[in-house]
């Protein structure tokens, strides 16, 4: 996710466009897991990447950002 957040610096990735990555080989990682993994991967990396929902800058991870993450991957983006 890093390496492919510093390829697209110029741009917010959406969450989804992450989901479907993942989703397909090589890695080919199950939807339940995805979330999880994408979670996991910002808090390691919080002091580079940052997350917006709804083209709004979220300064940190929420009970409601978790929501809109499970439910509206879309919804999310996150920039290096």
């Amino acid at each position: 996710m890093i390496n492919y957040l510093k390829k697209n610096k110029h741009r917010r990735i959406t969450f989804n466009e992450l989901f479907l990555k993942w989703s397909k080989p090589p890695y080919g990682i199950r939807q339940g897991i995805i979330p999880i993994l994408a979670l996991t991967i910002y808090e390691a990396h919080r002091e580079e990447v940052a997350v917006f929902v709804d083209d709004l800058f979220v300064p940190d991870i929420d009970s409601y950002v978790i929501n809109r993450l499970f439910n509206h991957s879309n919804a999310l983006s996150g920039r290096y």
